[in-house]
C-alpha cells in the first residue's frame, strides 16, 4: 500500500522557526500500522524458516562444500550479517527441542533477536537453574535487558559459588578497541571463547604478575645490612615485609588512603637511619609530609606505631564529639570541666610554628603528663622529630582531599 504524505503549509512553522509538518489523516495512520503488522509477520516466519534450513546446514557442516568455514561467513557472502546468521542457527536448533519458542516468535510474543538469545542458553545445560524462566524474560524484557542477564550468567557459570561483582568503567574508545583484541588474544590462548570478565581477570593477574612484589615468590635475601650500603633501595622482602605487617594501608590512625603510600623512616636517612624493616613504615603522601614537617610524631616502635600531633594530643584518640574540647587542645582528665585546663609548656616540633602553651593529653585514664613523657623519651631516640631535605620538593599537601588525588610517590 502506498500513502503519500501531504505537502508542508509554509506557513505552518512552531514559535522557534522550524517547520512543523501536518498531521497524517489517523485513517492512514492505522492503515499503514496495519500493512506493518502484516509484513512483521512474513518477517518472522521467514527468519524461523531461515532459522529451520541453517539448523539442517549445520548438522553435518554443509558450509563446507561451498567452501565456508562458519555458519557466520554463510550469511555474510548471501547477505546477512554474520551475528544474524548465528543467531538464527540457534534458534533453529532450539525450536526443534523446545515447539514452544517457535509459537512464541511466530505470534509475535517474542523478537527473533531475543528467541536466538534463548536459544543459545537452552543449548548449554550448564547455563541452567531450576528457577529459570527464559521464554517469560524474552517476552517481558527488552533484548538488551536479556542480554544482559545472559552475560551474567555466563560469569555466574564460570565463576563458580562466589556471586560476580558488576564493574561499570568509562574509558576512551581506543581502550575498548585494544580491549577487544586482548580478548582476542586470551581466547585464543585459552583454545576457547573467554568472556570479557574472564579477560578482564586475565589482564589484572598479568599485570600483578608482571609487577607486583607480593605475587613473586619470596626467596633468601642476597643484599647485606643497608645500613653498610649506601643509597636509598630498599630490599624487596623488607618490603615485603612493611606491607603485611601494615596491611597496605597508611599507619596513620584512621587514615584510608592507601593509593600512594611511601616509605617513612623512623630514624632519618640522612642521620644514618638504615633501610631495614625496623626504621621503616607506611605512610600516605600527606601523612608523610606532614611527618617530615614535625606537624606529627611518632612514639613507640614501626611494628606498633602512635601518632601524637602538634598539641600532645594521641591521634588513635577521637574528639568528644559532645564539644567538650576546645578545637585543636586536648581536655581528657581530671580537669577536662576547667574552662581552659591547666597549662603546660607546648612542644614545638621541627618544622612546625610555635603556639600558645597546651595541655597535652594522653590515652584515656592517662594522666596529663603521659603523653609529653612520652614525647620525651621518643625526642631522646631521635627517629621522630626531624626536618629531612627532599630531593623532590612538593607542593603543601591538600588534606581535604582524596588520596586518589594526592601527588604520586616520590622515589625512596
Amino acid at each position: 500500500m502506498n500513502g503519500s504524505v501531504p505537502p508542508i503549509p509554509p506557513d505552518s512553522v512552531d514559535p522557534v522557526g522550524a517547520p512543523v509538518p501536518e498531521r497524517l489523516p489517523s485513517e492512514l495512520v492505522q492503515a499503514l500500522l496495519d500493512e506493518f503488522r502484516v509484513v512483521l509477520h512474513e518477517r518472522r516466519m521467514l527468519d524461523l524458516r531461515c532459522a529451520r534450513i541453517l539448523a539442517s546446514l549445520g548438522e553435518n557442516r554443509g558450509w563446507e562444500t561451498v567452501g565456508c568455514a562458519s555458519v557466520g561467513e554463510v550469511g555474510e557472502r548471501h547477505g546477512m550479517a554474520a551475528a544474524e546468521a548465528r543467531g538464527l542457527l540457534d534458534l533453529g536448533r532450539a525450536i526443534r527441542t523446545t515447539p514452544l519458542l517457535e509459537d512464541q516468535v511466530a505470534n509475535g510474543k517474542v523478537t527473533v533477536a531475543a528467541a536466538s538469545c534463548v536459544a543459545a542458553v537452552l543449548a548449554r545445560p550448564e547455563m541452567l537453574r531450576p528457577d529459570d524462566d527464559w521464554i517469560g524474560w524474552a517476552q517481558s524484557e527488552s533484548t538488551r535487558t536479556l542480554r544482559a542477564r545472559i552475560r551474567r550468567r555466563e560469569e555466574e557459570v564460570r565463576i563458580g559459588d562466589e556471586p560476580p561483582c558488576p564493574l561499570t568503567v568509562h574509558i576512551r574508545a581506543r581502550a575498548r578497541d585494544d580491549f577487544a583484541r586482548a580478548r582476542s588474544i586470551a581466547s585464543r590462548r585459552a583454545g576457547r571463547a573467554v568472556t570479557q570478565g574472564e579477560t578482564f581477570e586475565t589482564l589484572v593477574d598479568h599485570y600483578l604478575d608482571t609487577f607486583d612484589e607480593d605475587r613473586v615468590s619470596p626467596g633468601k635475601r642476597r643484599s647485606p645490612p643497608t645500613a653498610l650500603v649506601n643509597g636509598r633501595h630498599v630490599p624487596v622482602s623488607v618490603r615485603r615485609e612493611i606491607f603485611e605487617r601494615q596491611g597496605r594501608a597508611c599507619a596513620a590512625p584512621y587514615c584510608d588512603h592507601a593509593l600512594f603510600l611511601e616509605m617513612a623512616h623512623l630514624r632519618a636517612h640522612a642521620k644514618g637511619g638504615d633501610r631495614e624493616a625496623d626504621n621503616l613504615i607506611l605512610l600516605c603522601s600527606l601523612h608523610h609530609e606532614l611527618f617530615d614537617r614535625g606537624l606529627i610524631q611518632l612514639v613507640g616502635t614501626a611494628a606498633s606505631p602512635r601518632f601524637i600531633d602538634s598539641n600532645g594530643r594521641d591521634m588513635a584518640e577521637r574528639f568528644d564529639p559532645g564539644g567538650g574540647e576546645r578545637a585543636g587542645v586536648g581536655c581528657t582528665g581530671p580537669d577536662s570541666n576547667h574552662p581552659k585546663g591547666p597549662e603546660t609548656k607546648g612542644t614545638t616540633s621541627a618544622g612546625s610554628r610555635a603556639g600558645p602553651p597546651v595541655r597535652a593529653a594522653g590515652p584515656p585514664g592517662a594522666s596529663s603528663a603521659a603523653v609529653p613523657a612520652l614525647m620525651d623519651r621518643s625526642a631522646a631516640s631521635g627517629p621522630a622529630t626531624r626536618t629531612r631535605s627532599r630531593a623532590h620538593p612538593v607542593a603543601k599537601p591538600d588534606l581535604d582531599r582524596s588520596n586518589d588525588a594526592a601527588r604520586p610517590s616520590r622515589p625512596t
